[in-house]
This record gives C-alpha cells, structure tokens and sequence, in this order.
C-alpha cells in the first residue's frame, strides 16, 4: 500500500520574503551615511541613496552697520552671495531682514527691516546661504 500527500502552495510572480534586519544590510559607499528613521522606526532611503555631500562654507561677514533711523543693516565681507537665488535669509536682533537686489554683491549686502523693531541687545547678523 503506497500513501501520497500533496499540499499545493500558490504562488504568483511576486515572491514574498521576510524581512531582512538592518544590521546585516551592508553596502560599499564613498560618501558619510545617515540614519533615517520615520517615528521611532527605522527607514530606507530611494533607491538605497542616504548619502549627503559636506561642503565648506566660503563667506564671511567681516563688518556691518544698523542704522535705526532707516531701519538698513549693512554688512561687508568677502565672498558673500552676490544674488538673491544664493542665499535663503538674513536675520538681526531677531528680526528679517528683507534685501534689495540692486544693494546686493559678493563684498556688501544691505537689507531693510520691515517686519518689526530690533530687539535690543548685543546682535550679529545671521545670513543663511541656500546649501544653509
């Protein structure tokens, strides 16, 4: 007397695995790596690409002048964004200070504070460049 068993199993193009833990998820990469976690929960980047490039900052503010009659905040200094599209904003005293591309170079930029009064105190201005 012969017994057969057959259990089928179906199953279509997509194969289903289970999920592989992060710890033996290795890869050879040139660039620093960052950890990527949506919540508490750990994620992987598109296209596996968490990566980011480190680039030196090359401006300085080495002098400016506020002037509070006018409101006009200019710095001088070397290499500074010379347009508009290079550089996100610029904050005094706690406030933004809003620019006007034609008082704009790479050794001088002059703004307006429109928004409010400067808050007193001793304050550098904050420029912040589009790569930040």
């Amino acid at each position: 007397m012969v017994y057969t068993a057959e259990t089928p199993v179906p199953y279509g193009q997509n194969l289903f695995y289970e999920p592989i833990s992060f710890e033996f998820l290795r890869t050879f990469e040139e660039k620093p790596q960052m950890i990527v976690t949506v919540g508490d929960d750990p994620a992987v980047c598109h296209n596996l690409t968490c990566d980011f490039t480190f680039i030196e900052p090359v401006g300085e503010i080495t002098s400016f002048t506020f002037t509070e009659s006018t409101k006009k905040l200019v710095m001088q200094g070397t290499n500074l964004p010379g347009d508009l599209d290079r550089f996100d904003r610029i904050e005094f005293a706690q406030q933004e200070c809003i620019v006007d591309e034609h008082t704009i170079s790479d050794t001088m930029i002059e703004c307006t504070m429109f928004y409010g009064e400067p808050t007193c105190g001793d304050f550098k201005p904050i420029l912040v460049s589009t790569l930040g």
